[in-house]
């Protein structure tokens, strides 16, 4: 079994090479260890830009559980997007995120933050 910071390695390293999907699956493997590990979730949140929060290019994140383990850091993500201005980003960011969720595409915001 690799360790964290072997994972977050090739990881780093797969995001070098534009390799969104599979970078984003080491993160998500940190993340799934290690909830508050900050590096995964800047990586991952690196790899959703890259693949520009469609719903078609987040599935080639994983399937909806592994998902619903990065819905907050997706969240957090937009919320910074939009600070800074990006809105449209934001948006399809959270839209995204929402035609992937169980509900459809009104669960991805509805956490009231």
């Amino acid at each position: 079994m690799d360790t964290a910071t072997e994972i977050l390695d090739a990881s780093h390293a797969a995001l070098d090479r534009g390799d969104w999907a599979r970078a984003a699956q080491g993160y998500l493997e940190v993340l799934a260890a290690q909830p508050e590990n900050l590096e995964a979730r800047a990586g991952l949140g690196t790899c959703v830009l890259g693949l520009e929060g469609t719903p078609e290019a987040l599935a080639r994140l994983g399937n909806p559980d592994r998902l619903s383990l990065a819905g907050e850091i997706l969240r957090d993500l937009a919320r910074a997007l939009a600070y800074v201005g990006r809105r449209a980003e934001a948006d399809r960011l959270l839209r995204g995120v929402g035609a992937l969720s169980p509900g459809g595409a009104g669960a991805a915001g509805g956490n009231g933050r």
